[in-house]
């Protein structure tokens, strides 16, 4: 009987274990089609011409895109990062794979209708946006071609990679390839696909793939 019970707490370390990971595989994924919960966008602008829409989902700040003034459009992907003293969360990510961006959520972790975000960028300096609740439904938000062809024409293969892959894009094929290039199929959700070109190791042009 003394044997029994170590292999009895194995036995339910393992199935608690099972569980745990079965959870984690049933969730959806961010960027695909879902039933949402609370979605939140908090925009303000800069003196510099650029302005900035941070999106929230179930109170957790996923990205924030910027828009410049000669119409460019730059993806900040954002990650929990620490609760600071005054009980707000902070968001940190990158701007042109350079600037360090942090985003604080001023409204302890429940931001809503009325609330402030509070956004910082090297060299930029601090900045505040104004959050107004998004009606809830399924996801429609998907990166546009155009969108992805500004943050990736001209970059190196490895960081297009990595951009992709923070976007929660999958790639599905290799439709190409050479010895000074490539075209592969990348999506982030089934119904938008796009072909990004690749020539001597860099993003060529990225197209639209939808049939």
């Amino acid at each position: 009987m003394k044997t029994a019970a170590p292999k009895m707490r194995l036995m339910l370390a393992g199935a608690t274990t099972m569980l745990v990971l079965a959870a984690l595989a049933s969730q959806s994924k961010p960027g695909y089609s879902q039933t949402l919960g609370l979605s939140i966008e908090c925009t303000g602008s800069l003196p510099n011409g650029w302005s900035f829409t941070a999106e929230a989902l179930d109170e957790r700040f996923l990205h924030i895109i910027w828009s410049g003034p000669q119409e460019q459009t730059r993806v900040s992907v954002m990650t929990a990062y620490s609760t600071n003293a005054d009980g707000s969360s902070v968001f940190r990510g990158t701007l042109f794979d350079a600037i360090e961006v942090t985003l604080v959520d001023t409204s302890g972790g429940n931001p809503s209708t009325g609330t402030e975000v509070e956004i910082y960028a090297e060299e930029w300096g601090w900045f505040s946006g104004a959050c107004v609740e998004q009606a809830s439904g399924p996801a429609e938000k998907f990166l546009s071609s155009e969108v992805i062809r500004q943050n990736l024409v001209g970059t190196r293969d490895t960081s297009a990679t990595n951009w992709l892959r923070r976007n929660n894009f999958v790639r599905v094929q290799v439709i190409t390839h050479s010895s000074t290039g490539k075209t592969e199929r990348w999506q982030q959700d089934p119904a938008y696909p796009v072909d990004i070109q690749f020539l001597d190791g860099r993003v060529f042009d990225v197209v639209s793939a939808v049939p």
